[in-house]
């Protein structure tokens, strides 16, 4: 057994608690049998439930042992692989972990199935948009919104699906385009704090339902672009490559 105790954003603690099963299966080849995640996800946690592991609320519980690992290799993997370029990430190396620790649960892909009836997306027709705003300045050069939407302006003919917790970016570039679909379940702010540092347990909880759901969706887009960020690259992860992935990393874009 391994027990994960780090607590940030969401996807950080994904990052974090993904460094600790790779860690675990490079020196012992073989994956934990348990990975205690009840110390995790504090924040996103419903007020009445503090001491509840909620990992299975969003992802499927692990029951078989993933067949596509080869067992004889160590897999390179760094926690903060969010400010790697992502065209060079060992995506086929993850994948298989990420299939069975972290594939969504059922009430995820729900959420999913209803955004996707509800906005009409069809992600082969769409460019998505992750813009990573508000107190992310403080750990990465965060780019112009002008950058961005000149960025978003050379992949035409595609319906923008855009994300951001920032909300003068969302502001922004309805102010420029017209085939914009925005998904209103998720929160913004104009604040620099971090959205999910503004609310309680019981509103976090809830909102990263839809944020969880509305990364398998961008994940599934024609093109993604997007900052560096660990929601990024977790996007990355579920996409299974970086093909058609446009991302900005040190205000620098990344092809």
């Amino acid at each position: 057994m391994i027990r994960v105790t780090h607590n940030c954003g969401f996807f950080s603690c994904l990052s974090v608690k993904l460094h600790h099963i790779l860690d675990y299966f490079n020196k012992e080849k073989k994956l934990p049998e348990i990975v205690d995640s009840s110390e995790q996800f504090i924040i996103y946690k419903p007020l009445n439930s503090l001491s509840h592991d909620i990992t299975y609320h969003l992802f499927k519980r692990v029951e078989n042992e993933e067949s596509n690992i080869n067992y004889a290799n160590s897999i390179l993997y760094d926690w903060d692989n969010q400010f790697k370029e992502y065209k060079n990430l060992n995506i086929d190396e993850l994948s298989p972990f990420i299939s069975n620790y972290f594939s969504p649960s059922d009430k995820i892909l729900d959420v999913r199935d209803y955004l996707i009836n509800k906005y009409s997306i069809e992600p082969e027709k769409i460019c998505a948009v992750y813009y990573r705003g508000t107190d992310k300045f403080q750990e990465t050069p965060i780019d112009d919104y002008e950058i961005y939407i000149n960025k978003m302006k050379e992949v035409s003919g595609l319906t923008y699906l855009v994300q951001s917790d920032d909300q003068l970016f969302i502001d922004k570039v309805l102010d420029s385009f017209n085939n914009i679909i925005i998904i209103k379940e998720n929160i913004t702010s104009y604040k620099k704090i971090g959205v999910h540092n503004e609310y309680n347990g019981n509103i976090n909880y809830l909102m990263i339902h839809y944020f969880l759901a509305t990364i398998l969706i961008m994940a599934k887009c024609n093109y993604f672009i997007c900052s560096s960020s660990n929601c990024s690259v977790w996007t990355v992860y579920y996409r299974g490559n970086s093909q058609n992935v446009i991302q900005n990393l040190n205000k620098k874009w990344i092809l």
